[in-house]
């Protein structure tokens, strides 16, 4: 019987991965429970299924409060604040550049003018005692950095079911304990420059990567994709493909890899600065490699 137990299916659009080491529980179950978990935030968070509450928030409705919104709701305010609404805002609106339907049905249309959603945060959501509605004109979302929070909360729950795990949501990864031989996890990011990985280690940690050069799509021989720069509310121009944060934290990991495309790397090393757990690994546009560490060409 192996030591090592692998899956993998669709969430959100996502492929969602887990890998156990020498598993001393029930993989199905913990497999089980995991797809019951993504299902109750899809159906929270989702901005694909009409009927999430942050679906119906967003269109205008008002809406009951919960625990689970409130919580991811305080991550997003807490993020906001640490990185600045310059470089990380919930309150961008990814259906005025196209992006209202998912990959899989990859129908893109300009639903409205981009001007008429600058963003709002984060006075733009109204708290009621048991409701809560966005003010007019302003819109959410929480996928810069919902997945890297996720899959640390994944990984940090069934840890003790195994030797070590990997928890893989879309590109954002937490591990923790370490491989089938005793060893911690390395992993590899892709770079789509030179189609090789760049390998790096992982200790009990998170690692999230941004890119741009996959879901990209066209308005009006404009090419667009799922990146935003929340001070003005268009795609950013940046020198990097794929940028990718390593640290404890897989919010603040996930929600750093996305802003990073409208912060200059100068700004980077104050994050570093400000979190001196964190690492970052960033690719350019000539496949050269840009690090908290050092740069190659």
């Amino acid at each position: 019987m192996s030591n090592i137990y692998k899956t993998q299916f669709n969430a959100w659009s996502c492929e969602f991965s887990i890998e156990l080491i020498e598993s001393n529980c029930e993989p199905q179950k913990i497999v089980s429970e995991i797809q019951q978990t993504l299902q109750q935030y899809e159906q929270t968070f989702s901005r694909f299924k009409d009927d999430s509450i942050l679906a119906r928030l967003n269109q205008g409705e008002t809406v009951e409060r919960n625990e689970l919104f409130d919580t991811v709701l305080a991550v997003a305010t807490n993020l906001s604040e640490q990185l600045s609404t310059a470089y990380f805002n919930p309150h961008v609106n990814l259906r005025a550049h196209g992006y209202h339907q998912s990959f899989e049905k990859k129908r893109f249309q300009l639903s409205q003018a981009v001007q008429e959603s600058l963003p709002q945060f984060p006075q733009g959501i109204e708290i009621q005692a048991q409701n809560m509605r966005l003010k007019p004109g302003s819109s959410i979302d929480f996928g810069a950095f919902l997945k890297g929070y996720l899959a640390e909360q994944f990984a940090e729950q069934y840890k003790h079911c195994c030797r070590g795990i990997i928890i893989n949501f879309g590109g954002d990864l937490c591990v923790r304990g370490k491989d089938v031989h005793s060893n911690y996890f390395q992993i590899g990011i892709f770079n789509p420059i030179t189609r090789q990985d760049e390998v790096i280690l992982l200790k009990n940690q998170s690692l999230s990567t941004s890119g741009t050069y996959k879901r990209n799509w066209s308005i009006k021989g404009d090419t667009k994709h799922h990146i935003l720069d929340p001070s003005t509310n268009t795609n950013p121009t940046s020198e990097f493909v794929s940028i990718s944060f390593r640290g404890q934290d897989g919010a603040l990991c996930d929600a750093l890899s996305t802003a990073a495309f409208s912060a200059p790397p100068t700004v980077w090393d104050e994050w570093k600065a400000k979190f001196p757990s964190i690492e970052y690994l960033a690719i350019k546009k000539s496949g050269g490699i840009h690090t908290s560490t050092a740069s190659k060409s």
